[in-house]
């Protein structure tokens, strides 16, 4: 169950846990089209790990897109945006960087498509 504190929804530990599971479980699967989003960065090691969540990322929304109601597009949305600013902390990136997953996002079709 999500608890609403004002506007803002959170997920409850157990729904953390099934999602974090859930994302933790998805492997790399780069491509060239994938490189091309990545923004301002040349440290190699930062841009593998974006890389990294790009796929994660898809492979995520990929998988809640085909059960979409409004109840599991809050609470996915809610985790996605914990796991992006926990990424972000955790490899030093900023909101500059940010702009390289939206650019991700607009640029691959395949979560546009209906499932």
């Amino acid at each position: 169950m999500s608890y609403r504190l004002g506007e803002e929804v959170y997920c409850s530990a157990e729904e953390y846990k099934s999602h974090d599971t859930l994302i933790k479980t998805y492997k790399p699967d780069n491509s060239n089209k994938a490189e091309s989003c990545i923004i301002g960065i040349s440290d190699p090691t930062k841009r593998s790990k974006i890389l990294q969540d790009f796929s994660k990322l898809k492979k995520y929304l990929i998988h809640y897109k085909s059960g979409w109601n409004q109840s599991n597009y809050i609470r996915s949305c809610t985790y996605i945006n914990f796991w992006l600013n926990n990424e972000l902390r955790k490899n030093e990136l900023n909101e500059i960087n940010f702009a390289s997953y939206k650019k991700f996002i607009n640029l691959d079709q395949e979560l546009f498509e209906k499932p």
